[in-house]
């Protein structure tokens, strides 16, 4: 399964402008400053109670946590993500004390679902807060595959439930063995939304012939957002369009392989990489190079933005494109 299609929405989204001009130096602050809106939002109330619930280290429902996830496309297309056995033996309340850890407190309520609660220590804040996750709407196909998860994250505030996170994600099955579409929804309510959506005629995992769909909405800024879609045919070749709320637009054809090389028992093949920027219909930059798969020296990945002024600048200059790992993103599209 080509999963490394996750790593296109970082490498992409560094090409998008939210500038209302095509100027080589306002393109260049963009490339310069991409992950600010997501970095911010993990400064948030929210982003701070996760981190002190998962320290916390607790009795989770671990397979449907993951596939909740932003990354739950990936793992349950690795088959890691499926229904725990005795799954209802955790539903209710779980409560955590300091000199216990957790304890499950209530075995009723909620009904078919898993709350925790804790009290949360904020160090930004220099307060203590009641803070709760639950883990709820529960649907499996097939008995053990995750068919609906919602997880939210709040803080309890006198008597009334403060939502700062939730999480959905959805899936559907060909077989037990084949998904056909899955959805991964992730919000940080008033600042940050990230989403993550694909659909294909045969299966999402071997052979992937379909659609992923990315967006990300900034809250905090006039609700800015882009969408980025991804289309891979049966060829291997491939489409991707890029569309923001400020009507910058990148369109990229990626081709199928154009050229092999053998060298021992391994086999190197070669993609064009083609495109275009454009911003409210005017030409903002061209973007052309190749993709290597695998990689070595003989055998380099080179993917440069071509600006209107003749200036040329490599990728690499924003992000590693040779597939190194950068956060969970693999920076190799195909």
């Amino acid at each position: 399964m080509k999963w490394r299609i996750f790593g296109t929405v970082l490498v992409l989204l560094l090409l998008v402008s939210c500038s209302k001009e095509e100027s080589k130096a306002n393109t260049q602050s963009f490339l310069a400053g991409l992950n600010t809106t997501a970095m911010s939002a993990t400064g948030t109330e929210g982003a701070r109670a996760i981190a002190d619930f998962i320290d916390k280290d607790p009795p989770l429902a671990s397979s449907c946590m993951k596939a909740s996830m932003p990354l739950g496309l990936a793992s349950l297309a690795d088959g890691n993500v499926f229904a725990p056995p005795g799954l209802d033996t955790m539903y209710g309340t779980w409560k955590y004390y300091p000199a216990q850890g957790w304890v499950h407190i209530d075995t009723l309520d909620p009904a078919e679902a898993i709350r925790y609660e804790w009290d949360f220590w904020d160090d930004s804040t220099q307060t203590e807060k009641s803070a709760y996750v639950l883990l709820d709407s529960l649907q499996f196909a097939y008995d053990t595959l995750p068919e609906n998860i919602r997880v939210s994250l709040g803080i309890v505030d006198g008597g009334s439930d403060d939502e700062l996170v939730w999480v959905t994600f959805s899936a559907e099955y060909n077989s037990p063995e084949e998904i056909s579409a899955a959805t991964v929804i992730f919000t940080i309510v008033d600042y940050f939304q990230f989403g993550a959506a694909v659909t294909s005629a045969t299966s999402i995992e071997e052979d992937f012939v379909g659609t992923v769909h990315f967006w990300a909405i900034d809250y905090t800024s006039n609700d800015y957002r882009i969408d980025l879609t991804i289309t891979m045919n049966q060829d291997d070749s491939g489409g991707i369009v890029l569309e923001d709320s400020d009507d910058w637009i990148m369109d990229v054809d990626i081709t199928s392989v154009v050229e092999t090389d053998t060298v021992g028992s391994t086999i190197f093949e070669k993609r064009d990489v083609d495109g275009e920027i454009t911003h409210s219909g005017n030409h903002a930059a061209d973007i052309t190079g190749c993709i290597w798969e695998p990689e070595d020296n003989d055998h380099v990945t080179e993917i440069v933005i071509v600006y209107p002024d003749g200036t040329e600048e490599s990728l690499e200059n924003y992000v590693s494109t040779g597939g190194t790992k950068l956060g969970i993103f693999s920076i190799k599209p195909w």
